[in-house]
């Protein structure tokens, strides 16, 4: 029987309000206890509230990353939107599939019709099953590995 090793996945979640952000965070981390998932990856769920601090972190480590996925909020406060956070993430780790999440099915509208570069972006609306549909997403992310 050929054994697989277990590799990282980072999983960094951008949201300023902490219920949600903690919401995600527990969900996807149910996926660690996935036999399918557990034998070939462990997620690395990363919390983050306030996304520059975190990002100039990376910066500093010059930290350029593996294998990420980023769920990140539109709208982050302190005139930051999920758009110009996603593009420094990108611009550290070219490797990342990053997921935008609105309340605003506006927003999400406007960002679907934007200019290709928003393009690069998966786009998605919160509600109830929100938290179900990014675990699926981490779930595909990772088979397509």
């Amino acid at each position: 029987m050929k054994m697989q090793l277990s590799r990282d996945v980072d999983v960094l979640i951008i949201e300023d309000d902490h219920y949600y952000n903690n919401l995600l965070a527990k969900r996807i981390d149910r996926l660690n206890s996935d036999p399918v998932i557990n034998d070939r990856y462990h997620l690395n769920i990363k919390q983050v509230y306030d996304p520059e601090e975190y990002i100039n972190r990376l910066e500093k480590r010059n930290n350029r990353g593996g294998q990420a996925i980023a769920f990140v909020d539109y709208y982050l406060g302190n005139g930051k939107n999920g758009i110009q956070v996603s593009e420094r993430l990108v611009g550290l780790n070219d490797k990342i599939k990053i997921v935008i999440l609105s309340q605003s099915e506006k927003t999400i509208k406007k960002l679907e019709s934007a200019n290709t570069r928003s393009k690069l972006y998966t786009k998605l609306g919160k509600h109830e099953y929100t938290p179900e549909i990014c675990c699926i997403i981490v779930e595909n992310y990772i088979d397509n590995l």
